[in-house]
């Protein structure tokens, strides 16, 4: 009995780790920062105006 227990130990403290793992690469991934386009347009619009639309792009 003693020996089942302590195997069922392993598991939850297993099961833990990796939720902890996951909680914490969940809040580190929204700190992140992602540019997905460089120039221009990616800077943000100074307060005092509103943001123009993206002009449309040709194919």
């Amino acid at each position: 009995m003693r020996e089942r227990l302590g195997g069922w130990t392993y598991v939850l403290v297993g099961c833990a780790v990796v939720v902890l793992a996951e909680v914490i690469g969940h809040a580190l991934s929204l700190t992140e920062v992602v540019v997905t386009e460089d120039g221009p347009d990616a800077s943000p619009a100074p307060a005092d105006r509103p943001s123009a639309p993206a002009p449309a792009r040709s194919r």
